[in-house]
């Protein structure tokens, strides 16, 4: 009623089409630990690190928790998980292992009581600045050496505390560490050692920074760039490489953070594949804001331009749903997939290229493409061609979990594609899409399970089919030859 507040409550239940882990998690004494945030991470083997996707769930007041396997698991090893305690979003040294069953059919599987304890040692120490001072709340975390590759291990961070300690835990082993720290205000250092080293000082400095501005042209908005700076040979694992910079409405940005030391600095349109602009030795001191004269007032002018497409449906109106925009110029070729599109409806290309053909795709409509595209242009798009695909053969859709979902690709050009967005094949062998330009396709057609249609196997069909569709008004109708043991092969891979 008017005035009123009401409650909603949402009861969801897991997918039957799914697997879904089940379990109680307890402590080293077997009391179960009620309403607590855990973190999941997918884990192949008993060592590993954790790998792959991870989810957050909460105990009920039993202990309880669900995880549903919504991804098919890789064939490397059996399917584990390392769960672990979480402080909002730092993962706390509190964790267990478990595996999944190895037959992992659709349904709720038990795997009894988890226990959730302190793991091994993995680094301690202490974070201070220069002069012995301790740097409270400090985030550390780690990455782990595999394969001559530094990756961050998600199930191990933390906080100091107020004199600067801290310890990390965590259900893995490794054979080499690098332990990170960032503070407030601070830059980042890290340290590498072997798992179990205690005693480690990490010293941080005051953080520096670099300051600089552009001057861009018609159309072309501060926010559509990207400004980024790395330290030589840094990536994101070092822990020492920084996300970008959206320059101001002014055109000012400000790379904050940054330890002492000698950076590269990019320029590049958000979506975009091109640097504008970059330099090299740009130097940061620490506590101090680096303004380097060749990045102030950066004139890019004559070296960035824009176009805006405002993409119209079949019914005059603006499309809401993303799109796959393919834009050519010379001899240079970039995609932007459901990038830069505002509500309104219009997607925006900047480019170090005046002009451009663009092409669009849309979900269900007819392929666009516009040539020599200035400034800001109308794109009004057409119906996709309907088809109807019929199996024909002894070739049947298989029970339910499983499903077979079809995939056209153009011979003419790969990126043109459907099928994969469409319903699967029904219970009669039929499903219905609609194509984004006449032409002739290379049929494949895929076996999946649930109602994801992810990590599927291919149907192994030789010799490939192949199907012309052409541009009439009406509904075209294709059969496609499906036998019967190719169907079979699919699931018993799936099986193995």
């Amino acid at each position: 009623a008017a005035g009123e507040r009401a409650t909603l409550i949402l009861t969801l239940d897991s997918d039957p089409t799914m697997p879904t882990l089940q379990g109680r998690a307890v402590d080293e004494s077997g009391t179960p630990i009620a309403s607590a945030e855990l973190v999941a991470r997918r884990v192949i083997g008993d060592t590993s690190p954790p790998q792959g996707w991870a989810t957050r769930v909460r105990t009920d007041a039993s202990g309880n928790f669900q995880i549903e396997i919504v991804w098919e698991p890789f064939k490397e090893g059996r399917l584990g998980f390392i769960l672990a305690r979480t402080a909002g979003e730092f993962v706390l040294g509190e964790c267990g292992r478990f595996q999944a069953p190895v037959e992992l059919t659709p349904g709720v599987h038990d795997v009894g009581d988890v226990m959730i304890a302190r793991g091994p040692l993995l680094a301690a120490g202490v974070v201070t600045l220069a002069d012995g001072k301790p740097v409270a709340h400090a985030e550390v975390t780690v990455s782990v050496e595999q394969k001559g590759r530094w990756s961050p291990a998600m199930n191990a961070t933390g906080v100091t505390d107020a004199t600067g300690a801290f310890e990390l835990r965590g259900c893995f082993d490794a054979t080499r560490l690098r332990v990170i720290a960032r503070g407030p205000g601070m830059g980042t250092a890290t340290v590498d050692a072997d798992p179990g080293t205690s005693g480690l000082r990490i010293v941080l400095s005051p953080a520096g920074a670099i300051a600089g501005s552009v001057i861009v042209g018609a159309l072309v908005e501060p926010r559509d760039l990207l400004v980024t700076c790395s330290a030589p040979g840094a990536t994101a694992q070092d822990g020492i490489w920084r996300w970008p910079a959206v320059p101001r409405a002014d055109g000012s940005f400000l790379l904050e953070g940054l330890a002492a030391g000698s950076y590269h600095v990019a320029i590049t349109p958000r979506g975009g594949d091109e640097v504008v602009a970059e330099f090299d030795g740009v130097r940061v001191a620490s506590g101090e804001t680096t303004t380097d004269e060749r990045l102030q007032a950066l004139d890019l002018t004559k070296r960035l331009f824009a176009c805006e497409l405002s993409v119209f449906g079949p019914d005059g109106k603006l499309v809401s749903s993303e799109a796959n925009v393919i834009w050519r110029a010379t001899d240079f070729t970039a995609t932007v997939r459901g990038g830069r599109w505002s509500q309104s409806g219009t997607v925006k290309i900047v480019s170090m290229h005046e002009t451009l053909d663009v092409t669009v795709d849309v979900e269900g409509l007819r392929r666009a493409v516009v040539k020599r595209v200035q400034g800001h242009r109308d794109v009004h798009m057409k119906a996709g061609l309907p088809v109807r695909l019929v199996l024909r053969g002894e070739g049947r859709p298989p029970e339910l979990p499983f499903f077979l979902q079809p995939m056209l690709t153009s011979e003419a050009d790969e990126s043109l594609a459907f099928g994969w967005d469409s319903r699967p094949f029904d219970i009669a062998g039929e499903t219905r899409a609609l194509a984004p330009a006449p032409g002739v396709y290379t049929v494949n057609v895929g076996v999946g399970r649930g109602r994801i249609f992810r990590g599927t196997l291919w149907l192994e069909i030789a010799p490939p089919q192949t199907v012309t569709i052409a541009d009439l008004p009406g509904e075209q109708t294709i059969e496609l030859r499906l036998d019967k043991a190719a169907i079979e092969k699919a699931l018993k891979a799936y099986a193995d």
